[in-house]
């Protein structure tokens, strides 16, 4: 498996909104296909050919993680549009059966950080994708995901998949 490039770049703290799902591995394909199925079209829509779409993960309890499906949201104006746009539509950002959890609207910050950025093949299975990154071509590079920093996500933009990972050069880790 050889990704297309590996960069590094730092970048400064921003905030995405959109919407989240607690998933495992198991139950991911249909959790995470789900939130790509029903907020896609919104989020290209509110994002305008201006944002990529993100897919954020981080890590929760017994080995579960969220997945946040969203676009830049600096100012909180996107939060606010997909909550009317939900309550519209009937769903309440403070629904939690299951289905409905899917159409939750959450927030995150990421800090800012040294990102390790891998440009992934379209042919890519995401999930095998991701093992290789962070097990064999970050470390090849003498970098270490920064499990500190627990931010890691996807950006999608006019066809390209890429892979952005907050990271440490293996010498700093103490």
């Amino acid at each position: 498996m050889v990704f297309v490039k590996i960069r590094f770049e730092k970048r400064d703290s921003f905030r995405v909104s959109g919407f989240a799902v607690e998933t495992s591995l198991d139950s991911a394909v249909e959790d995470i296909g789900y939130l790509w199925e029903n907020h896609e079209k919104k989020l290209l829509n509110l994002a305008n050919g201006e944002s990529p779409l993100y897919g954020i993960m981080w890590y929760t309890e017994n080995h579960n993680y969220f997945y946040l499906l969203g676009i830049e949201d600096n100012d909180n104006s996107i939060t606010d549009i997909i909550n009317n746009i939900s309550n519209i539509n009937g769903n309440s950002e403070n629904s939690k059966n299951s289905e409905n959890s899917k159409n939750e609207i959450v927030s995150v910050d990421i800090p800012s950080a040294c990102f390790g950025i891998a440009t992934i093949p379209e042919e890519m299975d995401g999930i095998k994708a991701w093992t290789q990154y962070f097990e064999v071509e970050l470390p090849k590079l003498a970098y270490l995901p920064d499990d500190e920093h627990g931010k890691y996500f996807e950006s999608y933009f006019d066809g390209v998949c890429e892979f952005w990972t907050p990271v440490k050069k293996v010498d700093q880790i103490h």
